[in-house]
């Protein structure tokens, strides 16, 4: 009876393989999409397989690629909203070995959201070796797409390189999948496991890191991806067979707010066959990554060697050589066209391309160049080097930028020539900075030189030519160049946050026109806070005479009259201001410096600012003429505020010598009194009339008295050679400002992540631990010493004493705090489980006691893997005698509460039921093991059915209970 019995669990999966073996022998796949419409939601879908023709390394007969291909497509909650039938469109040979199939088909999506569009087929060949059963598993790719009306057409990556590739054992083997994106688009690069269904990996999966030789350059092997251009590189695989991998390209966006935005994903499932080989690797050289400007010709030399003196063929891809792409970039070889002969080593081809306007965008082109050596088949299989070359094509400068002067009216007047890629730009930006320019660009700085204290003036239409400067302040050079911007596909044009302006690309500045209004009034060179009171405040004022006149010079003598106004900026009535200085019968030759002190000011609430009004012919005041008034000029105004546990000082101005652009300003404190202060900080301005600093040496319940020191210039070498002693930066105070530390903010929640179980890969035993991290301010952008305030919160990372961890172990339950960790730990492992399943949130508290909002939430779920047998032989021979879970190939009893089973003879009679154990464990008899302890006697040999009621331990409780209906056979 037992070798009947055996015979009979032998044929039973013979069966089930032989059905298994007849299959078409997939070999790699992977799924695109296409938006046919800009406003309609319909795609083309493209899946493209391919198929092992001539049973690699003995691995079973093949079977002809289907006619029509499934495509599944599941909304976020893995729920099916859509089958389509795809039909077989071409077949195409790419070698003796390997056939290529696609698939296309339309649909239009209903709405915005993520989708999942999938495919999967039976099954994949035989020889792959680092997974379980390959040719009973099937071959699952799916790709995400990201529906978002705010940004704009979205299509997923195109992936242009066989995902069928050779490597030689002991040889280090380079894949890039030749990955770019439509619209522009970032990509990022990661290696997954390959899957054989919706959220399932194939069986007992091992990553070609498992297989590693020593590396070609000696020392210890790798098996790893680019993150950024996607190559794969193995150096060196120690195992002949076929080996499967997954790769992840996933693509990013920038939205308004100059953040990262996720696009969707490209799972491209790609096989590496490896053979036995004596051959050597070429080498490929390529040159640095480059920009160039729209229709300027790009030509750049490639060369390859060959240390076994094959001759070599070269093959690139990437956008630019795509049929999408006009004009195409090619490559030439000994004055023709290079179509990928195979060339004496060494060997050289020239790469060429003039891109349009249309190419522009800030992203780079990615190209890749793969050098691949023609072997005999007696040495090995041909083996290849990769190498991916960044070219990013930019706007052309615009020309011909011309500034002029217009005295009367005080203005600078600039025009250029129409832009050559204006219909194409999305507009001109016009750059400003004090001062000349110090230096040329880089060959890859758009828009204004980096480093050189432009700031934007204005924004204009891409077919403007001229534009006039009504802020520019008398005595001030100034430095202007034009450049242009770009959208990108989605329309998003540029961003607000960041100092980088186009979404889509930039242009080269234009060269600088360079120039100041002439000094025809007089220029304020100090508006000084020298004491702090509210009623008793002084201000110390200073100005110099105008001495340039290209309208001619007014009569002498020169007269001069100070108002004092309330505020930063100019009064709109003239009751508003306050005579506080005259001067009359002043030489106009004279050079020195004219200053005055105006008391009795409330300096300590109050900000001041001042004008002149300049007159000729002022030998009195009867007989003074007015010719015009001076820029305003205003005093600093500091303020403390609150941060955390430290004080942020703020200060603003507005003066006429360009702003104190380009300076450090010094933060002086003085702690409880203020009477003795020290230099505690500096800030270097480069736009704004106005700083920040953040002082976090302070202590609770002290009080602090700051003040500011600013300096600026006018960038004029005429002022110096007149006034030597103004040649120096000009210095003012602020007014003294005072706080008391105090943290009444909470902090903002950590973004906190979870770390991922691979069911089908686990190899923890009870207790289970889950582990959690999290990040503090994961962004850092604008993050300061004292903190980086968010909405209603702030980051303070140097002021957290401690983060608290809270755990529920369903979604019905809530949650509770398990623990606390340090402020400076962001990591925690909850151990002791006994099942996996929960959620975790965690807070930040700062050592004020402060407690945050909760983060966000991650959840994990229990794996689930449960199987019952269809035949066991209670015969008492000591071997398979209890009806019992399956516990192998990954199989596993556990996270299960309790099984209620029961069993059902042929016509229907419950002969069993048990729920006392979660291994069941039946021998085969009669009872009521619920209501009757007493064992029955046994049953006879046959067919019967059971039920089994599993309550397993499961993060939805509403998804705890499953029913398993089947067959068993008795053997005796």
């Amino acid at each position: 009876m037992r070798n009947y019995k055996n015979i009979l669990i032998l044929f039973v999966l013979l069966f089930s393989v032989a059905q298994k073996t007849w299959a078409t022998h997939l070999q790699a796949g992977q799924i695109t999409l296409t938006r046919l419409d800009p406003i309609a939601l319909s795609y083309r879908i493209t899946l493209v397989v391919y198929r092992d023709k001539v049973n690699l390394f003995g691995s079973g007969p093949t079977a002809e690629l289907d006619n029509q291909a499934t495509i599944v497509i599941y909304n976020a909650n893995d729920q099916i909203i859509q089958t389509l039938t795809a039909p077989l469109t071409s077949r195409i040979d790419l070698t003796n070995e390997v056939e290529q199939g696609t698939y296309i088909v339309n649909y239009t999506f209903s709405g915005a959201g993520a989708y999942n569009i999938a495919f999967s087929e039976s099954y994949r060949n035989g020889c792959i070796i680092n997974m379980s059963t390959p040719d009973a598993t099937d071959l699952y790719v799916e790709s995400q797409l990201v529906i978002n009306s705010f940004l704009g057409v979205n299509n997923s990556s195109v992936l242009l390189a066989s995902p069928v590739d050779y490597a030689g054992l002991g040889q280090k083997f380079i894949h890039n999948p030749g990955a770019y994106d439509p619209d522009g688009d970032s990509l990022a690069y990661s290696l997954v496991t390959p899957q054989s269904g919706l959220n399932t990996n194939v069986r007992n999966y091992r990553s070609p890191s498992n297989f590693l030789g020593a590396a070609e350059a000696g020392g210890a092997g790798s098996f790893s991806i680019d993150p950024i251009t996607g190559t794969v590189t193995w150096d060196t695989p120690n195992t002949i067979g076929c080996f499967n991998i997954a790769i992840k390209v996933e693509e990013w966006r920038k939205n308004s707010s100059c953040r990262y935005v996720f696009m969707g994903y490209v799972i491209r499932d790609m096989q590496i066959i490896v053979r036995n080989s004596n051959n050597k690797r070429p080498s490929l050289s390529i040159p640095t990554d480059i920009c160039v400007a729209a229709n300027s010709n790009l030509i750049a030399g490639i060369t390859a060697s060959d240390p076994d003196f094959h001759c070599v063929s070269l093959t690139a891809t990437g956008q630019p050589f795509d049929n999408s792409t006009n004009p195409k970039a090619f490559l030439t070889y000994s004055g023709g066209n290079y179509t990928g002969q195979c060339l004496a080593s060494p060997a050289s081809v020239t790469f060429n391309w003039n891109p349009s306007c249309n190419q522009i965008r800030k992203t780079p082109y990615q190209i890749v160049f793969k050098i691949k050596d023609d072997s005999p088949p007696a040495v090995g299989p041909s083996l290849v080097d990769i190498k991916v070359w960044n070219v990013t094509v930019v706007g052309p400068k615009p020309q011909n930028l011309q500034a002029a002067t217009d005295d009367v009216n005080d203005v600078i007047n600039l025009t250029w020539d129409s832009y050559s890629c204006a219909s194409q730009a999305d507009s001109l930006i016009v750059w400003r900075k004090e001062g000349c320019s110090t230096g040329n660009p880089s060959s890859c700085d758009v828009g204004a030189p980096d480093g050189q204290g432009y700031y934007v003036l204005a924004k204009l239409p891409s077919n403007a030519i001229n534009f006039t400067d009504r802020t520019a302040k008398i005595g001030v050079v100034y430095s202007y160049r034009i450049s242009a911007t770009f959208p990108n596909v989605s329309g998003i044009t540029s961003c607000s946050n960041e100092p980088e302006l186009s979404l889509g690309g930039e242009s080269y500045a234009s060269d600088e026109a360079c120039l100041a209004l002439a000094i025809d009034v007089p220029l304020f060179t100090k508006v000084d806070v020298l004491e702090t009171a509210n009623n008793t405040g002084k201000v110390r004022v200073e100005f110099i005479q105008p001495f340039q006149f290209p309208l001619g010079k007014p009569n002498d003598p020169f007269g001069y009259k100070v108002y004092r106004a309330e505020g930063i900026s100019p009064a709109n009535r003239t009751s508003d201001y306050t005579e506080v200085f005259s001067l009359l019968n002043k030489n106009s030759n004279d050079t020195d410096i004219i200053g005055f002190t105006d008391d009795n000011l409330n300096t300590l609430d109050k900000q001041y600012h001042y004008r002149i009004a300049f007159y000729s012919e002022a030998t009195d005041e009867a007989s003074k003429i007015f010719k015009d008034s001076s820029d305003a000029a205003s005093t600093v105004r500091s303020s403390v505020e609150n941060a955390s546990s430290c004080l942020r000082v703020l200060w603003k101005y507005d003066v006429p010598w360009g702003g104190n652009r380009g300076y450090n300003h010094d933060i002086l404190r003085s702690e409880n009194t203020p009477t003795t202060f020290v230099d505690v900080g500096d800030k270097f301005i480069s736009t704004e009339s106005s700083g920040i600093f953040d002082d976090a040496t302070v202590l609770l319940q002290s009080i602090y008295y700051y003040y500011t020191t600013t300096r600026g210039w006018y960038y004029n070498d005429a002022i110096s050679l007149r006034y030597p002693s103004l040649a120096v930066p000009l210095l003012n105070n602020s007014q003294i400002s005072s706080g008391t530390p105090q943290d009444i903010i909470k902090p903002c929640p950590p973004i906190l992540s979870i770390e991922a179980i691979d069911c089908n890969n686990f190899t923890q035993t009870e207790p289970y631990f889950n582990s959690i991290r999290w990040e503090n301010d994961p962004s850092q952008s604008g993050a300061t010493t004292c903190g980086n305030l968010g909405d209603g919160c702030e980051y303070e990372p140097n002021n957290i004493a401690f983060f608290n961890i809270y755990y529920k172990p369903t979604l019905q339950s809530s949650y509770t705090k398990i623990a606390e960790v340090a402020g400076d730990v962001f990591s925690f492992q909850h151990t002791g489980l006994f099942s996996l399943a929960g959620c975790y949130a965690v807070s930040a508290t700062d050592k004020t006691g402060n407690e945050g909002d909760f983060s966000n939430e991650v959840c994990v779920d229990n794996c689930i893997n449960f199987l019952l047998p269809n035949a066991f032989s209670p015969n008492g021979d000591g071997t398979n005698e209890l009806f019992q879970p399956i516990e192998r190939d990954g199989y596993t009893v556990r996270f299960i509460q309790v099984i209620d089973f029961e069993v059902y003879n042929r016509w229907g009679k419950r002969v069993f039921r048990s729920d006392k154990d979660i291994r069941i464990k039946w021998g085969g008899n009669i009872g009521d093991v619920i209501n009757d302890a007493q064992a029955k006697p046994a049953l006879p040999a046959g067919l019967y059915y059971y039920l089994a009621k599993v309550r397993f331990y499961r993060l939805d409780e509403n998804e705890a209970e499953q029913s398993y209906r089947g067959w068993v056979q008795i053997l005796k």
